[in-house]
């Protein structure tokens, strides 16, 4: 609790500030390494609670082929349904990036590519990909 409260303040975390911190970073990396694990071992029951969320979120969607013309898609989205999660799958020899955005409404998918100076462009290329919907 003492590094939670102090992390977000600039030099909280220094050694006159949290000494148990500070003198527990300097013990051996065989002991530190043992006190994460045992820590991490009690987020265990709700890190399997979330995987099974989630694989039965991903699997209650159907997979559809569908087509960025000009590295775009928008598609409406059925009325009187809610979707929790939008999958995609792109052929990663594409080498696109994809920005989503969306609502209750829609959902808008552009797709983006590295430019030789390492910023994103937008792609200006047709793709092809896999969209799944999730409730």
């Amino acid at each position: 609790m003492s590094i939670r409260s102090r992390v977000g303040i600039p030099g909280g975390t220094c050694e006159f500030d949290l000494p148990a911190y500070f003198a527990w970073q300097h013990h051996p990396d065989a002991a530190r390494q043992s006190d994460l694990r045992r820590w991490a071992q009690s987020l265990t029951p709700l890190a399997d609670s979330i995987h099974l969320l989630l694989r039965l979120i991903r699997d209650s969607g159907t997979p559809q082929k569908v087509m960025a013309n000009a590295g775009q898609l928008q598609q409406n989205l059925p009325q009187g349904r809610t979707f929790q999660l939008l999958r995609l799958s792109v052929d990663p020899g594409l080498k696109l990036i994809p920005e989503i955005s969306g609502n209750r409404l829609m959902v808008s998918i552009r797709f983006m590519k590295h430019e030789g100076d390492g910023r994103l462009q937008a792609s200006s290329d047709s793709a092809s990909f896999e969209l799944t919907l999730c409730s």
